[in-house]
């Protein structure tokens, strides 16, 4: 590849994620390579500033554990940052490759692990900057057998107060978050420190406090069971080691150490590198003829026209096949997560999936290949726009809209659910309307059969938090009334052009969804002559599940039924405890001094503060979805 920017030369990509884009990089022939990170543009000014500003520790960090920073800058809007490039194994990888194994490491590389972070902590913290996103695959083992502490990207400069980050987008790493950092508290070292904690118990341990279970249901168990001790699941481990994994691990900020030179105090001298598990330098995978995403410009018979759409596993092309005119959607794995075999077992499973469904509302599948080291399968491309683009510039959508959407939605699911699978991301994003206004259901990349277990063995979350039922965030239970429940919260979203909770995180949205029960139809769907819809709404997401709908034929029987059904709900008496995980309460009246309707609302919930929404990665600025190209819901 020839492509330049900010006067460095790209020579091959590194790796993608939530936070831009990495790749091998050099100012000058003769000068040494440096790992070159590529942020989302920036489309607020203050944020650019911001960026410059908390740049500056970063750049002046110089500490042998902690990666150096070479320069930090904007380029035609789009931030950027040179680091060291290290050549080395991320000790996420060294974890998994001993847990496989049943090997746990030799005594001292875990001492030696907790010195060099709690070394290259101490010096951050006293250079002002929080880490934030302490974590295995954040920290790596050179081939020299030095221990680095990865990706400031969204570190806090403790001075200014201030995010890297670009609000709008959701940061860190749901299975390492601290308690604070749950409830979007400030933070301070104490975070750090606790991480910190995380991370060492999967050193010890080979694997976290709750194995591997889905994110949102680790963070909640940790948040109400609090974490084991290491030593139920190691007894052997070195018992200083795992007091101070204790004492990092306390759910109470003040009772964990202030500061790492408390943590420092309990670690005895440094162990000396054990060559034995030194990693070998990594053989970078050859790639031919390659775009800037390190993807073949071919695949197969299929010529890759442009990128219309990425997530979390990989990204999506508009294509052609040799001299047909007709456009196809082509989605990849990102070149740097074909030798993630979760990875690859996800994009198989969605391509079976995507195989097995025929159905008017779903998008159609069309081809499936290899290339090289690069799977990939072929979609229709549809052209239209998503409901989520359509509730932007429009909401909310007049009721028969509203029904005939959901009538089609819910069509769709009756044949996943007929085949044996679940949705799991049902949101407006996924819901795409055609040229002709018909409904097509697509993102099928995290979508699983009935007797399979967690798809999730990352720090990934699957999924989207707003839209997920109670019952997952409890125990990661999920079958076709969590899809059912979705598309409860979509017909709300429709009908009333907002969200139950409008500004939300991962654990502030499901603290209250699990808090606070559902105050029952919004004031759209209680008067005539749409007011039969109301129990129908009531039903789809009623908190306990036994109460919901238990199929999708039964939710569009009754949609059929329309105004014959009878109303369960009337608009003129108190709403009886019990009907549909309805409170008691009065109904819905008018806001005083006004003559509109008040906003149906949950019973008493906590004031929340103004939170960062989640980026929807498939849709251009305008909002318009330009392709059938579902990809990962990772955040």
């Amino acid at each position: 590849m020839a492509d330049t920017f900010a006067g460095y030369t790209l020579e091959a990509p590194l790796g993608k994620g939530g936070m831009g884009e990495v790749y091998r990089a050099r100012r000058g022939e003769s000068d040494p390579p440096v790992a070159l990170k590529l942020l989302p543009p920036f489309t607020d000014g203050k944020l650019a500033e911001r960026l410059l500003r908390e740049g500056h520790p970063l750049s002046q960090l110089k500490h042998p554990n902690v990666v150096a920073v070479h320069e930090v800058g904007i380029s035609h809007g789009q931030p950027f940052v040179a680091m060291e490039l290290l050549d080395g194994e991320s000790l996420s990888e060294l974890i998994a490759t001993r847990s496989e194994a049943g090997r746990p490491f030799e005594p001292g590389f875990a001492r030696r692990v907790a010195r060099g972070l709690a070394e290259a902590l101490q010096a951050a913290h006293a250079a002002g900057v929080l880490h934030r996103d302490i974590k295995p695959s954040n920290v790596m083992l050179t081939t020299g057998g030095r221990v680095v502490l990865l990706d400031f990207g969204i570190a806090l400069d403790t001075a200014a107060n201030t995010r890297i980050t670009q609000a709008g987008s959701t940061v860190g790493s749901l299975v390492y978050f601290s308690p604070e950092q749950s409830r979007n508290e400030p933070l301070d070292r104490r975070s750090d420190i606790y991480q910190y904690g995380l991370l060492l118990f999967e050193v010890l341990a080979l694997s976290r406090p709750y194995g591997p279970c889905e994110p949102i249901v680790a963070l909640t168990r940790r948040l109400k069971q609090g974490v084991p001790s290491v030593r139920t699941v190691r007894p052997d481990a070195e018992p200083d080691l795992a007091e101070l994994v204790e004492w990092c691990l306390k759910p109470d900020r003040t009772a964990r150490p202030a500061e790492f030179g408390a943590v420092l105090s309990r670690l005895g001298p440094e162990a000396p590198p054990d060559a034995a598990q030194a990693p070998c330098p990594a053989e970078p995978p050859v790639l031919a003829a390659v775009n800037r995403d390190g993807v073949p410009e071919r695949l197969g018979a299929y010529r890759l026209l442009e990128k219309v759409g990425q997530g979390g596993m990989g990204m999506v092309y508009r294509a052609r096949k040799g001299a047909d005119p007709e456009d196809f959607a082509v989605k990849v794995v990102f070149p740097h997560r074909v030798s993630d075999r979760a990875v690859q077992s996800r994009f198989q499973r969605e391509i079976r999936v995507a195989r097995q469904l025929d159905h008017p509302n779903l998008v159609r599948f069309v081809d499936e290949g290899v290339d090289g080291q690069v799977a990939y399968y072929v979609m229709e491309f549809v052209r239209g726009t998503s409901l989520h683009g359509l509730l932007k510039e429009r909401r909310p959508l007049a009721l028969p809209e509203a029904v005939r959407i959901v009538t089609q939605v819910a069509s769709a699911l009756s044949a996943m659910h007929r085949a044996g699978l679940v949705h799991r991301d049902l949101k407006p994003g996924n819901v795409m309307l055609d040229e002709q206004g018909q409904v097509r259901l697509m993102d099928f990349g995290i979508a699983k059969s009935h007797d399979m277990t967690t798809l999730t063995q990352t720090d990934q979350l699957v999924g989207t938090p707003f839209y997920f039922p109670p019952e997952y965030s409890i125990d990661g239970e999920y079958d076709e009334r969590g899809d059912l429940y979705q598309l409860g919260l979509i017909f709300h979203e429709i009908v009333t052009g907002r969200r139950d909770f409008p500004r939300y995180d991962h654990c502030t949205t499901m603290d209250q969804v699990l808090s606070s029960p559902s105050a029952g139809a919004p004031h759209e769907l209680r008067q005539e002559p749409y007011r039969w819809l109301g129990p129908i709404y009531e039903r789809l997401v009623a908190p306990d599940r036994a109460t919901r709908y238990t199929s999708a034929s039964d939710l569009l029987a009754d949609l059929a039924a329309g105004p014959k059904k009878a109303t369960r709900v009337p608009l003129d008496r108190t709403i009886p405890a019990g009907d549909a995980g309805v409170p008691a309460g009065p109904a819905p009246d008018r806001s005083p001094g006004s003559d509109q309707p008040a906003p149906a609302r949950r019973a008493a919930p906590r004031p929340q503060p103004r939170l960062p929404t989640l980026v929807d990665t498939n849709r251009t600025p305008g909002g318009r979805r330009v392709g059938a190209a579902p990809a990962g819901a990772e955040l």
